[in-house]
């Protein structure tokens, strides 16, 4: 039985991608088509987490052992980005460059998929704050992200960043990540419930 983690869907919605683990194993990445029940391990991608799909559908680029790294989504030599400290999500663009949360506190960073030296995008605004789970919008110039801190009220939004002028802005006041959904709309969750608007 695998049990699984997170998850994200190919581009064209037939296959998921997820971090998961078979029994007491350590974790690692799984694809499985949405018409199948069967589920392909990739090999070399134990500890991974936060898996991200190219946007061709051919890649899958993932967190493990302190990197950012990527993998055929059919199986094969797995191969390191750059470091990643303990990453919080990641979204791959056109252009080839990835976008990722490098660790749990702090701002978001930008690599090319062929790897190099990352580069800060965004500021946390204190000590405390996350800036995670980054999602590209269809147009590849820009992106959500949530951001919140450690609080107890745990106090957060969605908020969208434009690659081109770095700006950010809040979407929505919500203790959650958010998604964008054909032909328009946002999904995220409040009080346990999932919602689209």
């Amino acid at each position: 039985r695998v049990f699984q983690e997170v998850e994200d869907v190919s581009p064209d919605g037939s296959v998921l991608a997820y971090a998961g683990r078979q029994g007491g194993t350590r974790g690692m990445l799984f694809v499985r088509p949405l018409d199948s029940l069967t589920a392909q391990p990739l090999a070399g991608t134990e500890g991974a987490s936060y898996p991200t799909w190219s946007p061709d559908g051919r890649q899958l680029a993932f967190f493990a052992d302190r990197k950012l790294k990527k993998v055929p989504a059919n199986g094969g030599t797995v191969q390191s980005i750059c470091e990643a400290e303990d990453g919080r999500g990641a979204t791959w663009g056109a252009g080839n460059v990835i976008v990722f949360a490098p660790r749990p506190m702090g701002g978001l960073s930008m690599v090319s998929a062929s790897g190099g030296s990352p580069e800060p995008i965004t500021t946390a605004a204190s000590e405390g704050v996350t800036h995670r789970n980054p999602h590209f919008l269809q147009d590849g110039g820009r992106l959500l992200f949530f951001s919140g801190n450690t609080a107890a009220d745990r106090a957060g939004g969605i908020h969208s960043l434009d690659l081109s002028t770095k700006k950010v802005e809040l979407v929505l006041s919500v203790d959650s990540e958010g998604i964008y959904i054909e032909p328009g709309y946002l999904a995220f969750v409040r009080q346990g419930n999932l919602m689209v608007q």
